[in-house]
């Protein structure tokens, strides 16, 4: 796979002096109770930040099968679109 420098650094050119990284982790959106409006509005102001970067970890959907933790009946969204 490479050396974990490779993994672990990355070179966001000399003019830039400092970045933000915002880690998201474990969103579950689809799931009943996933906040989907503080998730847009957090990813809106992302957005405007200059020289700001999101790591996601984990799940950014819910998409649970019947022997999952998750409850599948209870999930308000599913990743799967009708229209698609």
């Amino acid at each position: 796979m490479g050396r974990y420098e490779d993994i672990l650094w990355y070179s966001f050119g000399a003019d830039v002096a400092e970045v933000t990284v915002y880690p998201l982790a474990d969103v579950h959106l689809g799931a009943e109770g996933s906040a989907w409006q503080q998730f847009y509005d957090l990813i809106g102001q992302i957005a405007k930040e200059p020289d700001t970067y999101v790591t996601l970890q984990g799940d950014l959907i819910d998409n649970g099968l019947k022997n999952s933790v998750t409850n599948v009946y209870r999930t308000i969204s599913s990743p799967f679109s009708a229209s698609s």
